[in-house]
């Protein structure tokens, strides 16, 4: 068995908001329950130079800032200010979530946050992800293997560990900045470093490897398919195969409400297919954010009110629940690197319609779904119509049964544990296994 650091690019769980680091929180209990030894740091950068600074001028002059400083003396600001550059090690929390060992810290931005690419700009994470390592290994050890999610921050992070340390490291990439164009040019030759050093490089869709090779050109490295894993929670809750009654039929939708998932188009989509018939179909929508307002007015412009139904933000009992009196999954996004939401309802024996934005291309098949263009409302109301009209032969237990043999804890287990085998098998290493 290998004990393996898993490195995030964001915070991993923690108490204000559990979603953060979740899909790496899934995965480290999964190499738990497997055997392995597994851990995590969790890098915060919550305040930058500029913010300090100025918090310490104004209390000078004798007044406060209006942030979260705005509470400290000048002693107080002076000494975080300290800490932060030269001390981080004082700003270091460690806990146990699961069995899991996590080593946290806050750190630091030399420079705000929206400062585009720079040599400074990262510094301040990499600094305290360098700091947090060294605090875990003289508890826990140093690991065999560090795995780091994405490489922006993670990846360049597990590179100067290597250099350092020369403790191997594998990558898995699954950013939507990366999917959808929004890595600064500067940046890549430092990714690029980060893949080329790697002992091992995975992308959780074939869409955001060609993405990456895209933008390396020749450069681009061997990328191995590695799914999401499928949350515990809907592939263990209870589940039988079910008979709806066929009318009304019902949709279900679950996203934040932003504009990259264009709940606009399903909205229009689902009054150009049924928006006629009162009787034959209805669509729930759980998830909260910005657009929740504008998509309310909508419905209600289309006289949808009793058919199109906002739930806001649901629990994962309370999403299982709404999946399991449902008919069929739509998800119709701009851009997906994968879309958990959609193996969460297949795990539930629901047939899918999906748009064409990436990951969604390796989840929908045949035979648990239809694919459609992004932004196609025709398109995407006529899949709804299809999927309606054919769905006797979206069998439950078979689009379940195959969720989990594609998704599920057996499956990741058995094809990372692998690859965590061939990155310590590399040159100069013995050939390990499990």
């Amino acid at each position: 068995m290998f004990h393996i650091l898993i490195l995030p690019s964001e915070e991993f769980v923690p108490q204000r908001n559990h979603l953060l680091g979740m899909f790496q929180y899934h995965q480290a209990q999964a190499l738990k329950r497997a055997g392995h030894r597994v851990g995590a740091l969790s890098i915060r950068q919550s305040l930058s130079l500029p913010m300090l600074a100025k918090a310490v001028a104004r209390r000078l002059f004798g007044r406060s800032s209006a942030n979260e400083l705005g509470t400290l003396g000048l002693r107080e600001l002076i000494r975080l200010l300290y800490h932060k550059v030269y001390r981080l090690e004082e700003l270091l929390s460690v806990e146990e979530v699961s069995g899991i060992p996590i080593v946290r810290v806050e750190g630091f931005l030399y420079f705000p946050a929206g400062w585009r690419w720079n040599p400074w700009l990262r510094r301040g994470w990499l600094q305290a992800g360098m700091v947090a390592y060294q605090a875990y290994t003289e508890r826990h050890g140093p690991p065999d293997l560090v795995h780091a999610h994405n490489a922006l921050n993670a990846g360049l992070l597990a590179r100067s560990l290597r250099a350092r340390f020369g403790v191997p490291y594998v990558i898995t990439e699954h950013s939507s900045q990366v999917a959808s164009g929004q890595i600064a040019g500067s940046l890549w030759p430092n990714l690029a470093a980060a893949y080329a050093a790697s002992s091992g490089l995975a992308v959780v869709g074939e869409r955001l490897g060609q993405a990456i090779d895209k933008v390396l050109g020749d450069g681009s490295p061997a990328w191995e398919v590695i799914a999401n894993i499928l949350d515990p929670h809907f592939e263990n809750a209870p589940w039988q195969e079910r008979s709806l009654d066929p009318e009304p039929f019902r949709f279900v939708h679950v996203a934040s409400l932003l504009p990259i998932k264009r709940q606009m188009d399903l909205i229009h989509a689902f009054a150009e297919a049924f928006g006629s018939d009162p009787s034959t179909a209805t669509l729930d929508i759980a998830g909260d954010g910005p657009l929740l307002e504008q998509l309310q007015e909508r419905v209600a412009q289309l006289n949808l009110t009793r058919r199109i139904r906002f739930h806001g933000r649901m629990g994962r009992a309370e999403v299982i629940s709404l999946m399991d009196q449902s008919h069929c999954f739509v998800l119709s996004s701009q851009t997906e690197t994968f879309g958990v939401v959609l193996i969460e309802a297949l795990s539930r024996g629901l047939p899918l319609v999906a748009t064409d934005c990436g990951g969604p291309s390796g989840i929908v098949t045949t035979q648990n779904g239809i694919l459609c263009e992004v932004g196609a409302v025709g398109a995407i109301a006529t899949a709804l119509k299809t999927i309606k009209l054919e769905y006797p032969k979206y069998g439950s237990a078979e689009i379940r049964e195959d969720a989990l043999r594609r998704f599920g804890s057996e499956n990741f287990i058995r094809t990372i544990t692998e690859k965590y085998g061939r990155a310590l098998s590399g040159p100069g290493r013995p050939i390990l296994s499990v």
